[in-house]
């Protein structure tokens, strides 16, 4: 057998390859990230196992993007490959030596060398309409996140140039609301606009739902603001609110897409009480093919749901974190459905969430707990794949 252990990086990727038997094949083999280099490395491979690839066992770091396509291309050479957890690495790297060196060729040695002990089975792709939903729903998570900051700077231009505008519209997010402060960012641009104009600007963004009396109301608070005059966040207003516009219907856009995949996948995820289409997805996405997992727990682990336990001698930790070394995009998915569960009011995930804090529990403690609980659920669910019964509680 020949155990071949690749540090991933930007550019390049270094190779150290031994037999069955430890003897050193090689360890000075760099290839670049090309389709060039990529060959180079195969070749290398075939003459060391004589062209027969059922003998190579390939190890590679899960490095996000700088290692997906050359895990892509093993793949589809039909090679045996184990994508490691950096964390298990380093820690090896530690374990075996006192001193602090780190190089990307003593990372493929320790690569290579755990390949021996390994047990996993070969990394296999997931289907294309997992890919891409992964994508889609990470892409959606990172806009949200995004928009948050811009929001607060919105709230903020408004407090100055019309504070009290927020207190006749609904929300301060409308479309109404975003065409009047577009077309006239300041109170006195509105108080000093001709009302048939601020009518129509409000009936076309409303559906008609506001007309002459409502834009009189406004006119009216508007002469009476206490806001001063400043040009310069009225200008950044305008900005800002272009900017959150282009989000939402970049939002809007991922989450119609996002839709048209899950409704291709056919999963009985969203038949959980509080899990919608965009919650549904993202926990499809970060889960992927629910065989990898053996039991809930290897889910809760790969979740990143796991106590840390700390035990020496007669002390026992009872104040111990969550690890939180899996899927941070997986773990605030499950933390939103939690939520959404509780705040609906369905009794199915927020009565476990309730027993805890009635039993003393930090509200957070008892959330990772109705965590769990959803985890163990999406299990079951999704190996058998029917939808959500009671039962499964």
């Amino acid at each position: 057998m020949i155990y071949v252990g690749i540090d991933a990086a930007k550019n390049k990727n270094d190779c150290y390859i031994v037999d069955s038997e430890g003897e050193l094949l090689c360890d000075n083999l760099t290839f670049s990230n090309s389709l060039e280099g990529y060959d180079t490395f195969l070749n290398l491979v075939k003459n060391y196992c004589n062209g027969d690839l059922s003998k190579v066992k390939v190890g590679i770091e899960s490095t996000g993007h700088y290692s997906t396509n050359l895990i892509t291309f093993l793949n589809q050479t039909k090679l045996y490959v184990v994508v490691f957890n950096p964390m298990i690495i380093n820690r090896k790297h530690k374990a075996d030596s006192l001193r602090k060196t780190k190089t990307d060729k003593s990372d493929a040695k320790f690569i290579a060398e755990s390949l021996f002990f390994n047990k996993s089975d070969s990394y296999h792709l997931e289907s294309y309409h997992i890919q891409e939903l992964k994508s889609l729903t990470r892409a959606r998570q990172d806009l949200a996140h995004e928009k948050q900051p811009l929001q607060n700077k919105y709230r903020k231009c408004i407090q100055l140039v019309f504070p009290e505008i927020t207190t006749l519209f609904s929300s301060c997010y409308c479309p109404s609301i975003f065409a009047v402060l577009k077309e006239l960012p300041s109170a006195q641009d509105i108080a000093s606009c001709n009302i048939l104009k601020l009518t129509k600007i409000l009936k076309d963004n409303s559906h008609g739902k506001l007309g002459r009396e409502f834009a009189d109301q406004l006119k009216d608070l508007a002469s009476h603001s206490i806001a001063a005059y400043y040009p310069g966040e009225s200008f950044n207003l305008n900005l800002i609110i272009s900017r959150l516009e282009f989000i939402d219907s970049q939002l809007e856009i991922l989450e119609t897409r996002i839709k048209e995949l899950l409704d291709l996948l056919d999963s009985p995820i969203t038949t959980i009480p509080g899990i919608g289409t965009v919650l549904g997805a993202s926990i499809l996405a970060e889960i992927g093919d629910i065989s990898k997992f053996e039991t809930s727990s290897q889910l809760q682990a790969f979740a990143g749901c796991d106590p840390s336990t700390y035990q020496s001698g007669e002390y026992i930790g009872t104040h111990e974190h969550m690890v939180k070394h899996g899927s941070k995009y997986l773990r605030t998915a499950l933390y939103q459905a939690v939520v959404a569960s509780n705040i609906k009011g369905n009794n199915v995930f927020s009565n476990v969430l309730h027993k805890k804090v009635s039993e003393g529990k930090h509200y957070y403690v008892a959330v990772t707990h109705a965590m769990k609980k959803l985890i163990r659920v999406l299990f079951t669910m999704l190996t058998t794949n029917q939808p959500f019964k009671t039962e499964f509680i």
